[in-house]
């Protein structure tokens, strides 16, 4: 309806001026109160009210539905449940209300609400009127007739109620109004007794002693006064009922009577309430002051969110229409080269088209010359008689031989060819594809929406570096290019008394690098915030909590041994692919003299494979190598578009793709430009399929069966696919073993995993890597090895020169390397592969040699 809560009269606190009724002020004052005496849970007036400490008050009953059991605190879950409540007015279960041990009935009782519930009540019972508010709040100048009088039974029996008890809040008939006016705790309470005259005109008769009571004793309706007294009827002690209280207990902020004083109150601090009441009164005056300053605050608040909340919209149209006519105008441009380039298509085509026309004229006139030349003297040569025959050949002959000399050297290439190419801006779609070149739309920062890298999942060591950075993003997750911001990051051990301020450097691009060292292990809380005017924002309401490990020894040793293509003779030049047999023999592809060399463990050149070519046993830019089953060796050519199958004894075994060899092909089982190439436990061949943008799998004997993903960033979709490896997770009790596939995608700096589901198909689960060259980023990653004693993945990174170790879920665990031509450094790794005592062999391509390490 667009109300606002605090505008309904149910959520107004009680305020004083509602405890008297000025029955001069008509229906619709008593109206307005009898709304402010409704229960909003059951609609009805209150009945036994209890207020909430926000001032919000329900019947007791209807409370009774609201009460939930939780656990004391989140620490205990299984300790003593306590009962809380949250206010069905306020909806706030992050501040829910603990009852008392009492329960519902140890709150508060509204006592003037009780008591005005008690006046309408009496009122409903003189006028005969209804308990809703619309019965109520008729015009008095109404033509309607006027109500009939209620039958009024007795709240204790079923006879005709002759009188109504004001305190007890009962109809009386003549026995219980009898008995109520001699019982020892009700003799004195103020009885109405009730009669009718016509059904125009009520009367109540008020009886009892007047001088007790101060109430009119004619018979008519009572005044404005009498009715305050019974408004304001005295109240009688919990405790010791014939007694009123006058009483205030500073000392338990309870109102008692004498009694209570004698018997329990007496060294406390008391005094009589009405020689106390203004002192409070001052008080609540001076904080009811400083919330309605407050409440003004939240009323002007509410002004201006809603004014930006109309600009909101002006500036979401602007913004469209910005885009639109930016839009416009780049489509208008791009229609005016795109016409520029067809023209241009057309007057190539047009020029060629004129040649190629002019040499077609002039071939058809050189062909009927020669056509007619040829036919006169096949037909002389067959049809004419010696004498006839002899009497032409010398002229036949000089013209055929003329026609021999001048048009046998004749050109018959075409003078032109059919090629008219568009070779488009891949750049430029690349860069609006991913980096938004023709336009952004974004809002202003929004900290709580700045993302920080996995920090939670990254490994940290005591007294060693480590970094992490901060993107700044707005409302809805775009990155933001504004660096004007200052980000502020501490770190604190688990019971450390001072953060430590970590070291932040801004990228000027929107982002922010953020490096800490620990100087202790164990758990540790990061906190990070954006520093938006003079005030700190947290980019998220919890801190980052990560845990330190103990410095610890480099489990990377690289190996003695280096195979150097000095030692390899002159057919290791550029070594790109790497496998391991069975025997471990290690078989390496060479991209420059295009064959395989195969090595012993040792080193030792045991022979070479194949040469430069398009047939069997010849290759062209060959990559990625594998080891399959059978003790054979598949290796991918990029540049021939195609697997090839070998012995390692030499002999060729088969094609994989069904191009034609040299050839590029887009078909299901045909390649274009594949890098790498791996095998299962079931000989299953799978290959990055790099220029296609997928990879394919093949039975062993060669069979077409699948194909995993397609061009994208997202998830099941692959950026320039490179390095392949397969982990076989083991088996475990009750489930079935889970067969994983790893990729690297070189231009997407990201491995991403892929898992063969029920129904044979391959899904991503997990992508991870981010281009850098900080610890835990990926730079151009190549090979891809799956660690089969660590499990670890060992991935060579072709931009930062060296090898990252990550575990199968994404977490950074170390690296290895440097550029350079010293041990373990490297220029282009490429490919990797491990031998049975867990060492790895890595092609240090640029540097014309393979390096081994030990991995433990």
């Amino acid at each position: 309806s667009g109300t606002l809560p605090w505008d309904s009269p149910v959520l107004s606190p009680p305020l004083p001026a509602v405890l008297s009724i000025n029955m001069a002020s008509g229906n619709t004052a008593l109206s307005k109160i009898r709304e402010e005496l409704t229960c909003c849970i059951c609609k009805n007036l209150f009945e036994d009210p209890k207020i909430l400490p926000c001032l919000h008050s329900f019947c007791r009953k209807c409370l009774d539905s609201h009460v939930q059991k939780r656990p004391l605190d989140d620490e205990r879950p299984g300790g003593d449940k306590r009962d809380i409540l949250v206010c069905p007015l306020c909806h706030n279960p992050q501040t829910p209300i603990q009852l008392p041990p009492e329960g519902i009935n140890g709150l508060k009782t509204n006592f003037p609400f009780q008591n005005l519930v008690s006046h309408l009540v009496l009122e409903d019972t003189v006028t005969g009127a209804g308990t809703s508010s619309s019965s109520s709040g008729q015009d008095s100048s109404s033509s309607e007739p006027e109500p009939t009088p209620k039958i009024i039974l007795c709240s204790d029996c079923e006879d005709s109620a002759i009188s109504f008890c004001g305190e007890c809040n009962v109809h009386l008939c003549s026995d219980c109004d009898q008995h109520h006016r001699k019982a020892r705790h009700t003799r004195k309470h103020r009885i109405v007794s009730l009669s009718t005259s016509s059904h125009a005109s009520m009367e109540v008769a008020m009886e009892g002693p007047s001088a007790e009571t101060g109430l009119n004793v004619k018979g008519s309706v009572p005044s404005e006064a009498e009715f305050s007294g019974v408004s304001h009827k005295p109240w009688n002690c919990v405790k010791h009922t014939d007694c009123k209280v006058e009483i205030y207990c500073k000392s338990c902020n309870e109102i008692i009577c004498f009694r209570c004083v004698v018997s329990t109150h007496k060294p406390h601090d008391y005094v009589l309430a009405d020689d106390t009441v203004d002192e409070y009164k001052g008080k609540i005056e001076e904080l009811t002051r400083q919330t309605e300053d407050i409440q003004h605050q939240f009323e002007q608040a509410i002004k201006t969110v809603t004014s930006t909340n109309t600009s909101l919209e002006d500036s979401k149209r602007s913004a469209k229409e910005d885009v639109q006519r930016h839009f416009s105008q780049i489509k208008a441009e791009l229609d005016q080269q795109r016409a520029a380039l067809l023209r241009k298509v057309e007057s190539i085509a047009d020029k060629k088209k004129a040649r190629l026309d002019a040499q077609l004229a002039e071939l058809g006139r050189m062909k009927e010359t020669l056509q007619t030349s040829v036919k006169f003297s096949r037909d002389v040569r067959e049809n004419c008689i010696p004498v006839e025959f002899l009497f032409l050949w010398k002229q036949i002959n000089d013209r055929l031989e003329e026609l021999c000399a001048t048009y046998g050297p004749y050109p018959r290439e075409p003078r032109d060819n059919d090629i008219i190419n568009f070779q488009k801006n891949d750049d430029l779609e690349k860069r609006i594809r991913e980096s938004n070149t023709i336009g952004a739309v974004f809002s202003n920062p929004d900290p709580t929406a700045f993302t920080a890298d996995d920090i939670e999942n990254q490994h940290f060591t005591e007294r060693k570096e480590a970094t992490f950075q901060v993107t700044c993003r707005d409302i809805i997750g775009n990155s933001l290019t504004d660096h004007r911001h200052e980000i502020k990051a501490e770190i604190r051990s688990e019971g450390g008394k001072d953060p430590v301020h970590c070291r932040v450097v801004n990228n000027q691009n929107g982002t922010y690098t953020v490096t800490i060292e620990p100087q202790t292990h164990g758990p540790h809380q990061i906190m990070i915030s954006a520093v938006i005017g003079d005030k700190a924002v947290p980019i998220r309401e919890e801190p980052f909590h990560i845990t330190v490990s103990p410095p610890h020894r480099r489990n990377i040793t690289a190996a003695t041994h280096v195979i150097r293509k000095e030692e390899a003779g002159e057919k290791m030049k550029n070594p790109w692919g790497i496998a391991v047999s069975k025997e471990e023999k290690v078989v390496v592809s060479d991209v420059e003299t295009n064959c395989l060399l195969v090595f012993n463990k040792e080193g030792n050149l045991l022979r070479t494979i194949g040469r430069e070519g398009t047939g069997e046993l010849e290759f062209k830019s060959p990559r990625g190598l594998t080891s399959t089953p059978a003790n054979h060796v598949i290796v991918a050519e990029k540049a021939n578009h195609r697997l090839q199958e070998v012995t390692l004894e030499g002999q060729f075994v088969r094609f994989f793709g069904r191009n034609e060899a040299g050839k590029p092909g887009g078909e299901n089982g045909q390649f274009h430009g594949p890098s790498c190439v791996t095998v299962n436990s079931k000989g299953t061949v799978f290959a990055t399929d790099s220029l296609n943008q997928r990879i394919q799998f093949f039975k062993p004997d060669g069979t077409f069966l699948g194909i995993i993903g397609q061009w994208g960033h997202g998830e099941n979709l692959l950026n320039d696919p490179y390095g392949i490896s397969i982990y076989r997770q083991p088996q475990v009790q009750g489930e079935g073993s889970r067969e994983l596939i790893f990729v690297t995608e070189r231009q997407g700096h990201r491995v991403q995993c892929f898992e063969k589901m029920e129904d044979g198909a391959y899904v991503s689960v997990k992508i991870f890597g981010e281009k850098g060259g900080l610890k835990g980023q990926i730079g151009e990653p190549i090979g891809i090895l799956v660690h089969p004693q660590t499990g670890y993945l060992l991935i060579t990174e072709l931009q930062n020169q060296r090898v990252s170790i990550f575990s199968r879920n994404g977490k950074y665990i170390d690296s290895f390397g440097e550029k350079g031509s010293g041990p373990a450094q490297f220029r282009n790794p490429m490919s990797i592969a491990v031998f049975r005592d867990s060492q790895v062999i890595v092609t240090d391509c640029g540097n014309g040699r393979l390096q081994t390490f030990r991995i433990s």
